[in-house]
């Protein structure tokens, strides 16, 4: 036998779940500024209005006769709390509206700024020097270490100081700054600055020390196995020694 009433409450219940999965929660996260900014405007002229019925019932209040002056007396009195409390709405609303401007601008600058450092190229601080020099001062001096840079100009300045700053933390360059050989991977070309070594079973010891130096600096510089050449190298060919790391200064990442 059916339940008519359980029948009822669960239709009901149906038709609850319904509506609440169909109502828009307004969240201050969500909402964006053309949203705040069209808010701020509808609650302005919604309190434009309810201002203008109250000051016209007002007006219109000694025209009547005294039985209905009450009723006008009370529809001003409701109107004119419903003024304020759409007033208050869209003081509140303008708020939000001017908090999304704020944020909005913040982000253009913050993309600006991006694209800006983006555009610039890299140096080495001289505070990224001295602990990069400190985080190689665990090796004997004189491990044998190759330069080479992809034939950007941007690369080849940077490169330049990467030699400079090996030199300076007691590494012994195959080639001096100005013959480091360009390599152009003409593929897939580098990025950043990776570290070659002919083995990685047995590679030199100073390949992880220089690793975890660039790290110390803020620079990743992943491995990568010299198995054969990836690129055409001009002037002088890469080394083939293990107990050499070829350092490759890539391209700036975007």
């Amino acid at each position: 036998m059916k339940n008519p009433v359980g029948g009822d409450q669960s239709a009901l219940l149906l038709l609850f779940e319904r509506i609440r999965k169909s109502i828009t929660v307004f969240s201050l996260e969500q909402i964006t500024l053309e949203q705040a900014a069209a808010w701020k405007v509808g609650l302005g002229i919604a309190t434009a209005c309810a201002a203008a019925v109250t000051a016209i019932a007002a007006s219109l209040l000694p025209l009547f006769e005294k039985r209905f002056k009450k009723l006008f007396i009370i529809s001003d009195i409701v109107m004119a709390w419903l003024s304020l409390a759409l007033l208050a709405a869209t003081l509140w609303e303008g708020g939000i509206a001017d908090e999304k401007q704020t944020e909005a601008l913040n982000d253009t600058k913050k993309i600006a700024h991006s694209l800006q450092a983006a555009k610039e190229p890299r140096h080495i601080t001289p505070e990224q020097e001295t602990k990069f020099i400190k985080a190689c001062s665990v090796l004997v001096p004189g491990e044998k270490v190759q330069i080479e840079y992809d034939p950007q100009d941007e690369a080849h300045g940077f490169a330049v100081e990467i030699n400079r700053l090996l030199k300076k933390a007691g590494f012994t360059l195959l080639q001096d700054e100005k013959n480091m050989p360009p390599v152009a991977r003409i593929a897939k070309p580098y990025t950043g600055i990776t570290l070659r070594v002919m083995s990685t079973e047995n590679p030199p010891v100073h390949a992880e020390v220089i690793q975890r130096a660039f790290k110390t600096i803020g620079i990743d510089a992943p491995g990568e196995l010299r198995t054969s050449i990836t690129g055409v190298v001009s002037d002088v060919p890469e080394s083939t020694d293990n107990d050499t790391v070829v350092v490759m200064v890539g391209r700036k990442s975007l």
